[in-house]
């Protein structure tokens, strides 16, 4: 795919990440700088739909390329590294390609997101080291090709096996240093706005 950059991109933000500006300089080199300290720059602050100020985010950009795909361009701008100039630019949009990601299926389909755990105390639990129960809200399809009640009984094991995944690679969990084989899932709740909701206690120790 061609592109043509059809303004001079001297001081234009390309990009915003992490609290930083990324720009082309007067020399041509792509630079970065504190999002803070943007001012100077051409496109620094826009007024979204919300009226709202904000950093320019890519949308501005466009407007100096002669373009047919945004995702690519998207692509082009972030493989750029500081340090590259505009000629590299120029070359990253001539070979800048789509790669196309094969869609989940089964039940990666199914379980659309699984939420970050939430731990939670009991009233007369007044350690706040500690947690007496965990929630997991995990996101499914609205739409499915079989009944959805059927289909989570029938794979209630994988999804169980996801949760608890999700939890034993949860960074507040590790903290509390409970091995994940000592949790036990005592409840799973279909809601109504397609969110499965797991509640996860500690195994009663056996004497």
């Amino acid at each position: 795919m061609q592109y043509r950059i059809l303004k001079d991109l001297t001081d234009v933000i390309l990009r915003v990440k992490k609290g930083k500006a990324y720009y082309f300089d007067k020399e041509g080199i792509y630079r970065s700088t504190s999002a803070q300290s943007v001012e100077s720059l051409k496109n620094s602050w826009v007024i979204d739909k919300n009226g709202k100020r904000r950093l320019d985010a890519i949308v501005i950009v466009m407007e100096n390329f002669d373009y047919e795909n945004g995702s690519l361009l998207i692509k082009a701008i972030c493989s750029l590294k500081e340090g590259d100039t505009i000629e590299k630019f120029k070359q990253i949009l001539e070979t800048v390609e789509y790669e196309e990601r094969p869609k989940p299926t089964g039940i990666d389909r199914f379980v659309t997101k699984i939420e970050k755990p939430v731990f939670e105390r009991v009233p007369e639990n007044p350690k706040t080291n500690t947690f007496d129960y965990i929630v997991v809200d995990v996101n499914i399809v609205t739409d499915w090709e079989e009944d959805r009640r059927t289909y989570i009984q029938k794979h209630k094991k994988q999804i169980c096996e996801m949760v608890l995944r999700k939890v034993q690679e949860d960074r507040t969990f590790k903290k509390f240093g409970v091995p994940v084989n000592f949790l036990k899932i005592t409840s799973i709740t279909l809601r109504k706005n397609s969110v499965l909701e797991f509640v996860l206690e500690l195994k009663e120790l056996k004497d």
